[in-house]
C-alpha cells in the first residue's frame, strides 16, 4: 500500500483542513465562503494552481454571492512505506523530517524594565537641560529681550533638578 500523504489547507480566518490521499498529489485547495462571513469549507482538492483557479472560476456550482479562494496545500504527515519511484512522498517526508531537525530559533528574552530613574540620575539630566537652555539665549530670535528670555527660562527651568554645585 503507497503511503498515506495527509494534505492541509488554511482559509483566511486561520481555520484549517486536511484531506488524506495514498493516490492523489494535492497542491491546491478551493474554499468557499458566503459573502462577507468566516465560515470557510473546501469545495475542492486540485494538482495544480490552474485547475483550482479555473474551478475558481467557473461559477458551475458557485452562488453569486459566494467567496472563493484558491489556497496552496501544504503536507503536513507522510504515513506508511513510501515507494522509492514515488518522488513525490520521499520530497515531502524529506522536507517534513528537515523541519521537525530544524532548531527552534532562539527566542530573545523580554527587555527588563529599567526601574524609575534615580535622584543623581535626574539631576544628572536636569544640568544637561539647563545647560542646552543657556546655550539656546546665545541665539535668541531677532526683537527678543536677551533679559526677558533669562528670565522667562529661569522660570521655566525652575521646575526642572540639578545637581548642586559643590
Amino acid at each position: 500500500m503507497p503511503a498515506q500523504i495527509t494534505y492541509t489547507a488554511t482559509a483566511p480566518s486561520a481555520q484549517t483542513f486536511t484531506r488524506t490521499s495514498a493516490t492523489m498529489r494535492y497542491t491546491h485547495a478551493l474554499l468557499c465562503a458566503d459573502d462577507g462571513a468566516d465560515n470557510w469549507g473546501v469545495w475542492s482538492w486540485h494538482k495544480s494552481a490552474d485547475a483550482a483557479h479555473k474551478a475558481a472560476n467557473s461559477g458551475a456550482a458557485h452562488s453569486p454571492s459566494v467567496q472563493r479562494q484558491v489556497v496552496p496545500v501544504v503536507v503536513t504527515k507522510v504515513a506508511g512505506k513510501i515507494d522509492p519511484a514515488d518522488t513525490f512522498a520521499l520530497d515531502a517526508k524529506a522536507r517534513l523530517d528537515t523541519a521537525k531537525a530544524a532548531p527552534v530559533a532562539d527566542v530573545a528574552p523580554e527587555p527588563v524594565a529599567a526601574g524609575p530613574m534615580t535622584r543623581e540620575q535626574k539631576q544628572a539630566l536636569g544640568t544637561l537641560v539647563h545647560a542646552a537652555a543657556r546655550q539656546a539665549l546665545a541665539d535668541l530670535p531677532a526683537g527678543v529681550d536677551s533679559a526677558e528670555a533669562a528670565a522667562q527660562i529661569d522660570k521655566w527651568l525652575s521646575y526642572i533638578p540639578q545637581a548642586k554645585a559643590s
